[in-house]
């Protein structure tokens, strides 16, 4: 098997006796027969199967290694074939191919970088094996978008006014549509976008085409763009078509997503995706870890037919309580950490889907509360906005006591995004820190809780009150 992608497969006997051991290599119990041999044509599929004593040939994925965080005793499958949209771990591709994913169990935490190209002689490890790949002839072979070539944006800088001390992230990877800064479109690939702050006001002249010595400046080496083949070589044609949606580690179901959105179940049958639930076998629970809840015993199962609700009710014991058709709602993120744009959509949205969205705690955005009849209002420490007027328009209310990714500090704004409708929102002077004090300042003990909510229920006539609470472990 030297110079191909396989190894052997260690087997050691439960005990004395005959087995019967597959030869025809098919099965799907190695080392043992499973009848697979029975699906062989005489001729074609032994001639046919590629047996010519050549390795099977990987997938460049990319052409440089991937630098990736690990940790001790965590058990890793490392993609051999190069097809997985999971780089560098295997996410099923190698299915139907000659590969099988290498275990890969780190010894100790911390980054190491793994080989994207699929020549190392050391895997998982890059052995410097990508630097022999020629530029563009193997990835091009390969059927691969080498994902860390940065893409012409432009062939001539471009100039944008600039304020002394304000940071500013520069795109690098050619793909974003907010040239010449970052908008996320790098998400996928290798690169990461340069922040850089400037040192005085005025104007400065960024790079579009990436080749820059002086990033995120103009050098001049547009100059030496060719045109209009580098451009179009690029993948950069003009054009305001929306990005596609693309799988990343931070968000491996978004492409499936935007597929469902688009298509709902019409390709894959009312009962969704079907799988197999193999798992790996390193991954198996042991005995000690499965807890057997037989929760079909104490409330059978409906059928198929049978329609299913999914309304939730809000404070079932409240005078005024609130009814949701699903039992999912858009969470509190306020305006400001939000755009305007974006907290008016998603309160459309959630309309739509005959659910709620919260304010946040930074007050309440009139057009948000005009396009969601099922409003939550968050009151945390600052009260940023609060006016017992508000809660006429409001339909539930809670109080912020933690949130999980600040669990014992308040919010933060910097100065320098509040300004204009947010300061009117929040009820600050415009250009001014918004920053939540740790915890209330007025409110401490349960009765002075208990205080403040039976005050809003006699305002709106008995609303759901609520408390959130961020969750530890």
């Amino acid at each position: 098997h030297k110079g191909t992608e396989f190894k052997p497969l260690k087997y050691t006997p439960n005990e004395d006796g005959t087995v019967y051991l597959c030869q025809c290599k098919l099965t799907n119990k190695p080392p043992f027969c499973d009848g697979s041999h029975k699906s062989i044509k005489d001729v074609e599929d032994v001639a046919g199967s590629g047996d010519s004593g050549k390795a099977a040939k990987p997938t460049i994925a990319a052409k440089v290694p991937i630098a990736v965080d690990v940790k001790a005793g965590e058990d890793r499958f490392w993609c051999t074939c190069g097809l997985s949209k999971k780089q560098p771990w295997c996410d099923g591709s190698h299915k139907g191919t000659e590969f099988k994913p290498l275990k890969y169990t780190p010894t100790e935490d911390g980054t190491v970088y793994l080989c994207q190209c699929k020549l190392t002689k050391k895997p998982p490890f890059c052995d410097g094996s990508h630097k022999s790949i020629k530029d563009v002839e193997d990835i091009a072979g390969s059927g691969v978008k080498d994902p860390n070539r940065a893409f012409i944006a432009g062939k001539a800088p471009k100039a944008v006014e600039l304020r002394a001390g304000e940071d500013y992230y520069y795109c690098t990877c050619g793909r974003s549509k907010n040239q010449p800064f970052c908008d996320g479109s790098h998400r996928g690939t290798n690169f990461a976008p340069l922040k850089f702050t400037a040192k005085e006001d005025g104007t400065e002249y960024l790079c579009l085409c990436k080749r820059t010595k002086n990033p995120p400046y103009c050098d001049g080496s547009h100059l030496s763009v060719k045109e209009p083949v580098d451009i179009e070589d690029m993948g950069t044609k003009a054009g305001g078509s929306m990005p596609a949606a693309e799988s990343t580690p931070e968000e491996p179901t978004v492409a499936y997503i935007h597929e469902l959105a688009k298509h709902g179940l019409a390709q894959t049958g009312h009962h969704g995706e079907m799988g197999a639930m193999g798992v790996p076998f390193p991954t198996l629970p042991r005995w000690d870890d499965i807890q057997f809840v037989v929760a079909q015993m104490w409330r059978q199962p409906l059928l198929e037919d049978v329609p299913v609700a999914t309304r939730l009710v809000v404070g079932p014991r409240a005078k005024k309580p609130l009814v949701l058709d699903i039992p999912i709602f858009v969470s509190d993120m306020s305006f400001g950490s939000l755009s305007q744009e974006a907290k008016v959509a998603l309160a459309a949205g959630a309309e739509l889907a005959g659910t709620g969205i919260c304010s946040g705690e930074g007050g309440m955005l009139p057009e948000e509360n005009a396009a969601n009849s099922r409003y939550f209002y968050e009151l945390a420490s600052a009260k940023f906005g609060y006016d017992e007027s508000l809660l006429a328009k409001v339909q539930a209310f809670h109080f912020k006591g933690g949130q999980g990714a600040k669990t014992g500090t308040g919010g933060h704004l910097p100065a320098k995004k509040n300004i204009g409708k947010i300061s009117e929102v929040r009820k600050i002077p415009a250009g001014t820190s918004a920053v939540s004090p740790p915890t209330f300042t007025d409110l401490h003990t349960p009765e002075d809780f208990r205080r403040f909510g039976d005050r809003v229920r006699e305002v709106t006539g008995g609303i759901p009150i609520g408390f959130k609470l961020s969750a530890q472990h």
